[in-house]
């Protein structure tokens, strides 16, 4: 990939739109990119990793919302276009990144697009411009994930030297991006959570196990001579004890099972046999307290025997009188009958009277009303007129409402006038008032725009002071931290060499234990031994010697690294002590110049918020005075409008009354109302109406009475010749009556009347009598069927037999109980022992599996001797081709005197090892850790490493070209030797065909390098660009 044109919008410090056209490099492969520090250098590498990955190439500015330039514009979106080459093919890529401009809620203006460029046309590269097709489509094409084209192509500020220098996490985390190795990590990981799952299962079925052998006590009775409880009673066993126990268990319970069931079965035959007896005896008692109460309700019954015969005899003079019922009922019904022939004949001769005077007053109002008839058609005229007048009173009445709506509605239109009128008077006023305002504040944005750039400047001063004082204040305290770790290290080593030395007099004396006079001596041959090694107490085990040394180089370790880190932090404090000269701030008052200039950006920053404000007023103000203008133009036309309604309402207004008045001159005054004349025709038909009921009436009256009176003096004569007959049969009715008292024997009607019963007091009577004689012979013979059964018997004491059947219950309900629990723990033992075997199954199943489980994990975790991972395994091999190609040219570098080796040595205890860097020194023969080298030493193996993994990505991705290098920074810290070569190096990578870009403020490079790429800051504090060839 080799960038043809950058164009970047809004961008870091570039306010504007900025192009760097890298075709002006002509045929120079290698240039410089030199500006003051803020201005805008790396945001250069930014673009172009943004533009092919969606991010800036540094950790520290990868959230894209820290891209957008603070000079930039509310209506300029932040936007990066790449044009680049790739194996001879022209692509053109654009992202633009919306914002939240102000006044709205929601950012717009994202926009991202992707192209080939063919001839003079563009072809979309992705079915869908969305981020994701974009970015897959740039990584296949370019062959280069992002973590490896920053690795590679684009070397951020620092970040390259990590592989070099940083711990053995780190790299381990670099490798994986780059060679893309997670997926080992992952297969460790799952095996990991695999088998702390089978693990978990493993503790669950073990604990299960456990749990039914310990149930054991709790659910059967302790036996002191069972196999079972020996085992449990014993400090170790395994479950197959407790199971032979347990079916010891078992078969003893069958036994007693049996016993238990005969002992039962024997209790229970005695009891039945005394209930049988106890029952004979129960029954005999209760015969004899039977035949007692039977024969106590035979006397009573015999008692009660004249009352009932009392009763017989009435009953029988009742049914004697229920024979001559009807002919009572005949005399009674015949006398009621002849009363109400007399009541209804007496009523006939009244309404006969009143039916005659009814006729003749219905014939007094007949006539009358027949003298009403002149009046009746008259009525009916006037009546007629009045219709004929309706429709034309309606048509009045429809145009007097239709007068008084114009009316009404020339009154509204001409309020409408008054109101527009007032409208429009006042936005007059408003718009006069906004114009005045307007003008007062109308300098405001100019003056902001100062004042921005300003307190940009200022920012930019105060992060330098700030990062100053951090960095001194970090300096300070690292060497702080390097001298007690330095009197920590020399103290760790003399403890160390006392052990040492006590460990190498203990190895002495154990070697003079061994040595006997006349045998030679395995050190110095000598067979005489006068002066041999004492034991001393206190010996030093290999272990402690061991761990004594570990020790030590872990306090070694750390006291390097910090050293290390101290040299670092006092390059950077060195360096950013220069870019505050630069800016004419002395290092000794740099705490002062803090303060200044937060006070400065303080007041900076209210007189920004005040002319911001400013600002936005008057954008409202020039908001508010356009509507107020379209306002005037509504109320204007609004109120032309309305002029024009109420001409045309008045000359309708006119017309319609002339028809009015010439309408209402043909109709009489009482009823030019209409509501008059509905009135008049209402009562008119009302009265009429009247007067025709009126009439129909009494001619239905006079009829009706007529009709009345003929049928009043038929009802008189038929209730005349009724009496008369009434009477004869009442005669014939009592005759017959008192001969049948005399044949039913009674004296007279009341000796009847006392022996009458009603038919329910009859049944009752009959019923009593009938069941006191059915219990008389019942009772009867019960007494002498008990007297016959009791005959030779006697009543028993059952006190002693109850006593008796109660003890033997007693003894058979133990016995069940007894079976019952016997049979109960039979079960229990049964269920533990298929629950241990089953769950001792499960046990033995999970701990086969976690077997292989583990085995699996402890392989790809690296669980031997060396600490090695499989996936760590794979990264060495890799690290090893990166050193082996980075030391063809570290060599060069260093004159012969360095060479990068991998070390196996663990940098932390109990992690992995086999990544660590260690470099051989060939001018001492000594092999040391990287971190021991120089700053500029480091940056020549930092370098190394960096094209070393260029040229082995390339050969593993197959047919990836890298056209392109951006280093950022490092060549200050080289000396002039190391510098030149660095150079060369440079020199012979664009010799072969790539281009190679360097950000540096080291003067060297810009005078020999053939091109210069000028960043410079404006005064308004946005920066541009600009190449210089010589």
């Amino acid at each position: 990939m080799k960038p043809l044109k950058l164009t970047m919008t809004a961008f870091g410090p570039y306010k504007r739109t900025e192009i760097v056209d890298f075709n002006e490099l002509e045929d120079n492969r290698l240039f410089v990119i030199s500006g003051n520090t803020g201005a805008g250098k790396t945001t250069i590498f930014d673009a172009i990793c943004f533009a092919l990955y969606g991010s800036a190439s540094g950790q520290d500015r990868e959230n894209t919302l820290m891209l957008r330039s603070d000079f930039a514009e509310d209506d300029t979106h932040t936007a990066v276009e790449l044009l680049f080459e790739l194996k001879g093919r022209y692509y053109r890529v654009l992202r633009q990144l919306g914002h939240v401009k102000k006044g709205n809620k929601s950012k717009t203006g994202d926009r991202f697009e992707f192209y080939e460029q063919v001839e003079e046309r563009e072809i979309p590269c992705v079915d869908r411009q969305i981020v994701s097709e974009i970015d897959k489509k740039i990584e296949m094409l370019i062959g280069l994930t992002q973590d490896q084209f920053k690795q590679i192509v684009m070397l951020p500020q620092g970040e390259f030297r990590k592989l070099l220098t940083s711990q053995t996490e780190n790299k381990e985390e670099i490798l994986r991006r780059l060679f893309k190795t997670q997926t080992y990590q992952h297969i460790s990981e799952r095996l990991r959570i695999r088998k702390s799952k089978v693990e978990e299962a493993y503790n669950k079925a073990v604990q299960t196990r456990d749990t039914y052998i310990q149930h054991i006590s709790a659910t059967l009775p302790f036996r002191e001579d069972a196999q079972l409880f020996q085992v449990l009673g014993e400090a170790h066993f395994n479950e197959n004890q407790v199971v032979a126990g347990l079916e010891k268990e078992i078969e003893f319970y069958e036994e007693r099972i049996k016993q238990d069931e005969e002992t039962y079965e024997q209790a229970y035959k005695l009891h039945a046999q005394k209930q049988v007896e106890f029952s004979r005896a129960e029954a005999i008692n209760k015969q004899w307290e039977e035949l007692s109460d039977k024969e106590a309700q035979w006397k009573e019954l015999q008692e009660k025997a004249p009352q009932y015969e009392e009763k017989e005899n009435k009953l029988q003079q009742a049914e004697r009188a229920t024979h001559i019922y009807p002919y009572e009922k005949q005399r009674v019904d015949l006398k009621r009958d002849y009363q109400q022939k007399e009541q209804t004949l007496q009523q006939a001769q009244n309404a006969e009277q009143i039916a005659a005077k009814k006729v003749e007053e219905s014939l007094a109002s007949f006539q009358k009303e027949e003298g009403n008839q002149g009046e009746r058609e008259a009525l009916r005229k006037k009546l007629d007129q009045l219709y004929e007048f309706l429709p034309i009173v309606q048509e009045i009445d429809q145009t007097k409402r239709l007068l008084q709506q114009q009316k009404q509605d020339g009154k509204q239109i001409a309020e409408k006038i008054k109101e527009a009128t007032a409208k429009h008077q006042q936005y007059k006023n408003k718009r006069d008032s906004y114009r005045n305002e307007i003008k007062v504040l109308d300098q405001s944005p100019n003056e902001l725009v100062k004042k921005n750039n300003q307190r940009n400047e200022m920012l930019n001063q105060y992060k330098l002071v700030e990062e100053f004082i951090e960095t001194k204040n970090k300096q300070v305290k690292l060497e702080e931290e390097v001298q007690q770790k330095q009197t920590n290290y020399e103290m760790r080593k003399k403890k160390y060499e006392k052990i040492e030395n006590t460990w190498l007099n203990g190895q002495a004396s154990i070697l003079a234990s061994h040595l006997h006079e006349g045998e030679a001596c395995p050190v110095c041959g000598s067979e005489h031994h006068p002066n041999k090694a004492a034991d001393e107490e206190a010996s030093v085990t290999k272990e402690e010697l061991e761990n004594a040394r570990k020790e030590l180089e872990k306090i070694d370790e750390i006291y390097r690294t910090s050293v290390a880190d101290w040299k670092a932090v006092k390059a950077q404090y060195e360096k950013r002590a220069a870019d505050l000269s630069e800016i004419n701030i002395p290092v000794n008052e740099a705490e002062e110049a803090k303060e200044t200039i937060l006070q400065q950006g303080r007041q900076l920053k209210k007189d920004i918020i005040n002319l911001e404000a400013a600002t936005e007023k008057v954008k409202q103000l020039k908001e508010e005075l356009e509507k107020t203008e379209q306002h005037i133009e509504q109320v204007t036309e609004q109120e032309e409008k309305l002029e024009k309604q109420y001409q045309e309402l008045n000359e309708k207004y006119n017309t319609t009354y002339a028809v009015y008045q010439e309408r209402i001159g043909k109709i009489p005054e009482q009823i030019r109302q209409l509501s008059e004349l509905r009135q008049a025709i209402t009562e008119a038909e009302k009265k009429k109406e009247k007067m025709e009921e009126a009439w129909d009436k009494v001619q239905r009256e006079l009829q009706k009475a007529k009709e009345e009176q003929t049928k009043v003096n038929t009802d008189l004569i038929h209730a005349t010749n009724q009496l008369e007959e009434t009477k004869r049969k009442q005669l014939d009715a009592e005759r017959e009556w008192n001969n049948a008292l005399d044949q039913a024997g009674f004296i007279d009607t009341k000796a009847y009347e006392e022996a009458k019963m009603s038919e329910i007091a009859r049944k009752e009577a009959k019923r009593e009598i009938e069941e006191y004689k059915q219990k008389r012979v019942t009772l009867q013979y019960r007494v002498d069927e008990l007297k016959a059964a009791l005959k030779d018997k006697k009543q028993l004491d059952l006190s002693l037999l109850e006593a008796q059947l109660q003890e033997l219950k007693s003894a058979y309900e133990t016995a069940l109980k007894t079976v019952q629990q016997t049979k109960e723990w039979y079960k229990e033992a049964q269920q533990l022992k298929e629950n241990i075997l089953k769950s001792n199954e499960q046990v033995r199943k999970i701990d086969q599996q976690l077997g292989t489980v583990s085995d699996l994990f402890n392989v790809v975790r690296g669980q031997n001797d060396r600490k090695i991972s499989f996936e760590r395994y794979l990264q060495i091999e890799y690290l090893e081709q990166i050193i082996d190609v980075a030391n063809q040219r570290l060599r060069r570098l260093s004159n012969g005197q360095f060479q990068l080796i991998r070390s196996d040595r663990q940098e932390s205890h109990g992690r992995q090892s086999g990544l660590a860097l260690d470099v051989y020194d060939a001018y001492t023969g000594q092999t040391r850790d990287v971190k021991s080298l120089s700053g500029g030493e480091k940056f020549n193996a930092s370098l190394c490493l960096a094209l070393g993994m260029s040229d082995v990505i390339q050969s593993f991705q197959g047919n990836i070209t890298i056209d392109t290098m951006f280093i950022d920074e490092g060549f200050g810290t080289l000396d002039e030797e190391s510098l030149n070569k660095a150079i060369d190096t440079l020199v012979d990578l664009q010799q072969s065909g790539r281009m190679i870009g360097v950000i540096s403020h080291v003067q060297e490079l810009k005078a020999i390098f053939p091109a210069i790429l000028e960043v410079k800051k404006t005064k308004e504090g946005s920066s541009e660009t600009a190449f210089v060839l010589k």
